[in-house]
């Protein structure tokens, strides 16, 4: 998918959902994988339900200037026949720029606003920034200022329900405050546990963009061990569909 589509997933939780292609992020050969060039997906999540519209992730939106490719989320919605004016909430999984930029309207970086009326974070690690990032790659920072001083924010206890069905769990070592979202026992989003498909069978060669390597790799390992075991579907923020971790760490994607 090269962005802007939604597909319609089986219902978790009490929600309808969607799983949301907001763009793609190309890399040159050296920056995530020392051989070749990759290019990933970026996806968000959209569910309706309980009374409520949930927006998960957003894309890059007005940080796609760091780098470009993940700011359809408008089109993205449109297919999935929603509007941005109907999402009553955002969460996110965690800050980086193409997760985050999107919570943000305006112009990057220094004239930015709310773009969603209420924004749910983890409350571990909360506004802590990706350390040794630059100041103008830095979502973590302005997400929590505009957010913060319009009184929008809610924060998530780790592994608590803060809507029916639905928890944030931390994982980290990804970025501060990473954390995977539950939506009851049916659906996992497993946000930035892995980048590409091929990793997991090979789970420590998706360490890249890792703030602490060895923390990631554990929390990955964790979550692999867990998906296999319970056999609960899954999405990433960076695979095309949705599937299942089967025991011996392989990708097994929905037909």
């Amino acid at each position: 998918m090269s962005g802007g589509e939604a597909q319609r997933l089986p219902d978790a939780a009490g929600y309808e959902i969607w799983l949301l292609c907001v763009g793609r992020l190309d890399f040159a050969a050296g920056e995530a994988e020392s051989d070749r060039p990759v290019s990933i997906c970026v996806n968000a999540l959209l569910l309706r339900g309980h009374g409520e519209t949930l927006l998960v992730d957003a894309g890059s939106g007005v940080a796609d200037v760091i780098r470009p490719g993940a700011a359809r989320l408008d089109e993205a919605l449109a297919s999935a026949g929603i509007r941005r004016e109907e999402i009553d909430t955002l969460v996110l999984t965690h800050l980086d720029f193409d997760h985050a930029g999107g919570a943000l309207a305006g112009s990057w970086p220094d004239e930015v606003a709310p773009a969603f009326p209420r924004l749910v974070l983890s409350a571990v690690d909360f506004g802590r920034r990706r350390p040794t990032e630059p100041d103008e790659w830095d979502t973590c920072t302005r997400v929590h200022a505009v957010y913060g001083q319009a009184g929008r924010i809610e924060q998530a206890a780790s592994g608590v329900e803060f809507r029916p069905g639905l928890r944030l769990v931390s994982a980290p070592g990804h970025s501060p405050g990473h954390c995977v979202l539950l939506i009851g026992d049916e659906l996992v989003l497993g946000a930035d546990l892995f980048h590409q498909e091929e990793h997991v069978e090979t789970p420590d060669g998706d360490s890249w963009s890792d703030a602490d390597p060895a923390l990631a790799l554990k929390t990955r390992l964790s979550w692999l061990d867990r998906l296999a075991r319970e056999e609960t579907p899954v999405v990433f923020s960076h695979f095309e569909r949705r599937g299942q971790i089967l025991p011996g760490y392989r990708w097994a994607p929905d037909d």
